[in-house]
């Protein structure tokens, strides 16, 4: 110890590896709730989490969050990444990775785009419903994937992540208030149209 009181203190510190895992775990239930009641903008959020788990796990310099936004161009790399680990551990799952993420991928841009279009054509009912059921479609293809992280991560039934925080409870109230919002808005249009 230096007698300066300039000196910076003298400690061993020993800094804990906050991630266990190397994907994110969410249980299945968990996963669709939160994705239907947000339209799909928890699929943004869970892009995050499972490359901030992988870049922490595996300690690599990736961005998570631009990676998150910008979901459809890394999203075959994350299936590949997360079926690499199933490989690695020789555990096996039956899904087709690269199959699932291009569906995910071309249901994306397809909604993004008639959701810009939709203005320009007078914006017609069916845009609403297909983006209505894009949540729907998207949210099911995107739990196999989750299964396999949960596999990868030792975790199959994502039990360590399953319960609904008071986080969770807050996107829940607001994801249901834009819901009725929304089926309130299709509600009118459908009864102003048929009078």
């Amino acid at each position: 110890m230096t007698d300066s009181i300039y000196a910076p203190p003298e400690t061993d510190v020993e800094v804990a590896d906050v991630s266990s895992t190397p994907y994110y775990v969410v249980s299945a239930k968990k996963l669709v709730i939160l994705s239907i009641i947000t339209f799909n903008m928890y699929i943004v959020y869970w892009a995050y989490r499972q490359w901030a788990h992988l870049k922490r796990y595996f300690k690599e310099d990736v961005w998570p969050v631009p990676r998150a936004l910008f979901m459809v161009f890394f999203t075959h790399s994350l299936f590949g990444r997360i079926d690499g680990s199933l490989r690695a551990k020789n555990l096996t799952y039956s899904w087709s990775p690269y199959s699932l993420a291009t569906l995910i991928v071309l249901i994306s841009v397809a909604v993004n785009i008639l959701s810009r279009i939709g203005p320009r054509v007078g914006d017609p009912l069916w845009i609403d419903l297909v983006a209505f059921g894009s949540v729907f479609v998207l949210t099911a293809l995107l739990i196999p994937a989750q299964r396999a992280a949960n596999l990868a991560s030792d975790d199959p039934e994502g039990e360590s992540n399953s319960n609904l925080t008071a986080a969770n409870w807050a996107w829940i109230v607001l994801g249901g208030a834009f819901w009725g919002v929304s089926l309130l808005g299709w509600w009118f249009l459908l009864t102003q149209g048929a009078a």
